[in-house]
């Protein structure tokens, strides 16, 4: 039991437990089936134990992956690993022991409390790992006594939320062993071509407002990017005249990032024409920066949006070049 446990949850005390009382060895083996533990990911499939022969074989190799992916530096890379490893850990405490259930809850920091049919969740590891999406927002719940109520669906999605920022830190690796480091190398190859850089896309040599250019190098980064931030940035590249597949690439990046839901999203965007938010509004959304020209007092257009920043560029390289 010990030892399923730790398997189907490798980033927990007993799974390093376990690795620990194993010592665990980099074989060939080990490292072949890290790497296709991480291709996997790659690949948009859930990474767990039921890839490999045996659950101490699949401990063995994802640490390995961890040394692989610390080796890479790559957040994006790590990004989509952790997201495989979350989602099937996610699925298997759907399925758990209330017992293991909140035993891998109170590791992740989320002690919830059940009072009744909803879970109780401390305020702080709620706004912690709630998605930033529409139906997750404080103003829709009513707190009781520093207490956040969600379904259990929803709770699952904190947790995977938690899960996949432990996996994410995977500490630094200065000197890797060689064996590491060339699967390292191997696997850089393989990472998705849409993330494996920041968009090089530019209206003109620094068109893009602050804002803008920085929720897509987040993106690209594989960084976090809240639901607001993501709209502002579909509307600004359809008022900037950006094609369509190009606007695909850059949401592409996302770690998270769902073809079908982005291009539905985005088409949606554009047949709407919504309007582009306004500097003051990108401010109050937490999107603006310091450096925003917007925000400064004497800025001629502190009211006005960043998609005028960019006609402002535009126009002023025009001018340049005559």
């Amino acid at each position: 039991m010990a030892l399923s446990f730790a398997a189907k949850y490798p980033f927990s005390v007993q799974a390093k437990q376990k690795a620990g009382e194993g010592k665990m060895q980099l074989t060939a083996t080990i490292i072949e089936a890290a790497e296709e533990l991480v291709k996997r990911a790659f690949e948009g499939g859930a990474v767990g134990p039921a890839m490999l022969a045996s659950e101490e074989a699949y401990l063995a190799s994802y640490a390995a992956s961890r040394m692989i992916l610390a080796a890479m530096k790559n957040r994006v890379a790590t990004a989509y690993f952790a997201s495989a490893v979350a989602k099937k850990c996610a699925a298997y405490l759907d399925e758990e022991t209330e017992g293991n259930f909140k035993a891998i809850s109170i590791e992740l920091g989320v002690q919830f409390t059940k009072p009744d049919k909803l879970y109780l969740v401390p305020f702080g590891a709620y706004l912690s790992f709630a998605p930033r999406r529409p139906e997750f927002s404080l103003s829709k719940r009513k707190l009781a006594k520093g207490m956040v109520p969600a379904t259990k669906s929803e709770l699952l999605r904190l947790l995977e939320s938690a899960i996949k920022k432990r996996v994410e830190h995977t500490g630094m690796l200065q000197n890797p062993p060689p064996a590491i480091a060339e699967a390292a190398n191997r696997l850089a190859a393989h990472v998705p071509k849409s993330a494996a850089a920041p968009t090089n896309l530019q209206l003109e040599e620094g068109g893009y407002p602050p804002c803008i250019k920085k929720i897509m190098d987040d993106l690209a980064a594989g960084e976090h990017v809240t639901h607001s931030a993501r709209w502002s940035l579909a509307v600004f590249l359809v008022h900037a005249g950006i094609p369509f597949e190009k606007m695909i690439e850059i949401f592409a990046a996302s770690s998270d990032y769902n073809d079908r839901t982005t291009r539905y999203q985005l088409q949606y965007v554009k047949d709407k024409n919504y309007s582009m938010p306004s500097c003051n509004t990108m401010e109050s959304n937490g999107i603006a920066l310091a450096e925003c020209p917007c925000l400064s007092a004497n800025a001629d257009f502190r009211r006005g949006r960043p998609i005028d920043y960019a006609k402002k560029k535009k126009i002023e390289a025009k001018v340049e070049k005559k």
